[in-house]
């Protein structure tokens, strides 16, 4: 309903914090109950509430229960999508060795697969690795293919990002 829409629109961090503990529940749940496509797409969707609110212990803890699920089942979207937001969460707690890990690990799973999306978005993290690292050209080729494939998949906002890092290593 409307109202309830507008309410929750108010204050979407006020209402994120009260369900946090459901959330974390329902992905627990999920795993549980061998649902690995619910579990970890409900783990990838809370990262923006995760990172928001500085949540990032449960960040690797949702990842960590909906890696295992997707291990079980052999879902390898799932888990190369995982391992990519693990990635992003190991470059945030400056664990470079640790994301480019993941990182490649991701990007070679959704390659394999033919996703050109996940593909992409690995690209593009292991593209900030290597301008952080000072690997310019390495940085370039990484952002340019990222920057092809998020063209041919339509998401801008990561073509953008992957723009501004080709800028800034240039």
């Amino acid at each position: 309903p409307e109202a309830v829409a507008d309410d929750l629109l108010r204050d979407p961090l006020q209402w994120f914090r009260a369900e946090h503990p459901a959330l974390l529940s329902a992905i627990e749940k999920a795993a549980q109950a061998g649902l690995d496509e619910l579990c970890w797409d409900l783990a990838t969707m809370a990262v923006g509430l995760f990172e928001t609110d500085s949540q990032f212990g449960d960040w690797r803890l949702t990842h960590e229960v909906a890696l295992e699920a997707v291990r079980r089942a052999g879902n390898e979207r799932g888990e190369a999508a995982l391992l990519c937001s693990l990635g992003e969460l190991a470059y945030v707690e400056q664990r470079v060795a640790d994301a480019e890990k993941d990182l490649t690990r991701s990007w070679r799973v959704f390659d394999a697969i033919g996703d050109v999306h996940g593909r992409a978005l690995a690209a593009r993290h292991l593209g900030f690795i290597d301008r952080i690292r000072g690997h310019g050209s390495q940085a370039l080729a990484r952002y340019d293919g990222a920057v092809r494939d998020l063209q041919q998949v339509g998401d801008h906002i990561a073509e953008a990002h992957a723009l501004s890092g080709m800028a800034q290593v240039l």
